[in-house]
């Protein structure tokens, strides 16, 4: 029997988002906010955990990306989605259930691709 080889698809290397890093995601025609924990993040995209049942983001919308109480922030981050999968509950017994879903950034300016690159090196392990 052969062993399936998974190969990395991504361009970017990820980086584990410290503890305090968050989205907000703006959707467009709605004056709804989703805000989330971010999971990690990279040149090309990131990944956030949401609460399973809320409204999942699809489509491409825009997001800002902070880190509580430093005041660092990324504003206006065009975005599509690539994934979301639901995740195990590190509680068994917690009704909560969340989902993961993955993103690429679209079009970025030189501006947001330098700040992104700064917000990196300072908010990630």
């Amino acid at each position: 029997m052969r062993e399936a080889v998974h190969e990395e698809q991504r361009a970017y290397r990820r980086f584990k988002a410290k503890e305090g890093v968050f989205t907000v995601i703006k959707k467009i025609n709605d004056p709804k906010l989703t805000v989330a924990q971010v999971i990690d993040i990279s040149q090309g995209g990131m990944s956030f955990k949401y609460i399973a049942g809320s409204e999942p983001v699809s489509g491409a919308h825009m997001l800002d990306i902070y880190f509580a109480g430093h005041g660092m922030q990324l504003k206006d981050m065009r975005f599509r989605v690539v994934s979301d999968i639901g995740l195990e509950s590190p509680f068994p017994s917690s009704s909560v259930l969340m989902n993961r879903q993955g993103l690429k950034f679209l079009d970025m300016s030189n501006d947001q691709t330098s700040q992104l690159n700064v917000f990196i090196a300072k908010f990630t392990e």
